[in-house]
């Protein structure tokens, strides 16, 4: 081989790589967020399957910061309180809530499970604020029945990773 071949050579195997490297670096990212999507959206099943049961003779809500979502016992959320239990969102990911009232928990009611904080949760990445999973938390209807009072269900955006996420929901939503 002569040494441009070898320079050639080089320089397609060094631009393979990088592709790669980069393609890797992005499906890492989105996995990220799917799965602080997933958590949060479990510890808000959890908080209303408590609150359902009745656990304690007490309601549970859920509190979402920046980097955690924080599973809590009682009317109203206190930072440090014991029985609280924090779960971290990967550090990827960053969080914003448009609830109700300006508030940043979702607190369930005894009995119906239903919230007077309705609206949405966002978790995006840090690094791409457009890659983003909405959680859509609804008010009961009027006429709903006790145990679907409160639906939640998530949306993907932007389109691409659309599919993926509607399937996850569907699947949540099949199983209830």
């Amino acid at each position: 081989f002569t040494l441009l071949e070898i320079l050639i050579s080089l320089a397609i195997l060094a631009l393979v790589s990088g592709v790669v490297f980069v393609s890797f670096g992005k499906l890492n990212s989105r996995q990220a967020l799917d799965t602080a999507a997933d958590t949060a959206l479990s510890v808000l099943a959890e908080a209303r399957s408590l609150t359902l049961a009745s656990q304690e003779a007490t309601q549970y809500g859920v509190n979402f910061q920046s980097d955690q979502v924080v599973l809590f016992r009682g009317t109203s959320y206190s930072s440090g309180a014991g029985t609280n239990v924090v779960t971290e969102l990967n550090s990827q990911v960053g969080l914003s809530t448009s609830l109700s009232g300006s508030g940043s928990s979702v607190i369930f009611t005894r009995l119906t499970g239903a919230t007077s904080q309705p609206g949405t949760i966002e978790l995006y990445l840090k690094s791409s604020t457009t890659t983003t999973r909405t959680i859509t938390v609804s008010a009961p209807s009027a006429n709903a029945p006790p145990r679907r009072a409160m639906l939640v269900r998530c949306v993907a955006m932007p389109a691409a990773a659309a599919s993926r996420t509607r399937y996850l929901c569907a699947r949540r939503r099949a199983a209830r």
